[in-house]
C-alpha cells in the first residue's frame, strides 16, 4: 500500500548520503515529506495510520543501516520524520480552519451590527408613527417599543 512512499524515503536518503548530506534535518525532512504526501493521499482516512508510521520508519531504517549511518540521532530523526509527516496535513487543515473560523466570527459581528442598528431604525420608525395618533395608541406603540428595546438587549 506504501511502497512509493518506501521507495521513496530510501531513494532519498540514500541520495543524501552519496552527496554527504545525510544529517539528522535531511533525513527527518525526507521521511517527513515522503510521510505527508502519503498521508494526503489518505484523505483524513485514518485507518492506516499505523501501518503508514511502521513502513515509514522501517523503510527508514532498513535504509540507514544498509548505507551504514544507523545511529541513535539518525534512527530518532527517521521516526520524528514520521511523526511530523502524520501530523503535517491535520495541522494544515486546523490553520486553514482557524482562519475561516475567524472569518466567521467577524462576519457574525458584523451581521449582529446591522441587526443591531436595523432594530434601532425600526424602533424610531415606530416611535414617529405614534405621533399620528391619539395619546392612548401613542402609549401603547411606546409601551411595545420600550418591551422590544428590552427583549433586544437580551
Amino acid at each position: 500500500m506504501f511502497e512509493h512512499m518506501q521507495e521513496t524515503i530510501s531513494k532519498d536518503i540514500k541520495e543524501l548520503h552519496v552527496v554527504g548530506k545525510a544529517d539528522v534535518q535531511s533525513i527527518k525532512g525526507t521521511v517527513e515529506k515522503a510521510v505527508a504526501e502519503s498521508m494526503q493521499k489518505l484523505q483524513d482516512d485514518n485507518r492506516h495510520v499505523r501501518e503508514l508510521a511502521k513502513e515509514a520508519v522501517t523503510s527508514a531504517i532498513l535504509t540507514l543501516k544498509e548505507i551504514g549511518i544507523e545511529t541513535r540521532n539518525n534512527v530518532a530523526a527517521a521516526v520524528d520524520g514520521a511523526i511530523e509527516g502524520i501530523n503535517r496535513p491535520n495541522r494544515e487543515m486546523m490553520q486553514i480552519l482557524d482562519k475561516e473560523l475567524l472569518k466567521t466570527k467577524y462576519l457574525f459581528q458584523e451581521k449582529k451590527g446591522e441587526l443591531a442598528e436595523s432594530l434601532q431604525e425600526a424602533l424610531h420608525g415606530a416611535k414617529e408613527a405614534a405621533d399620528t395618533f391619539t395619546q392612548e395608541t401613542k402609549d401603547a406603540i411606546d409601551t411595545s417599543v420600550k418591551a422590544l428595546k428590552l427583549k433586544s438587549a437580551e
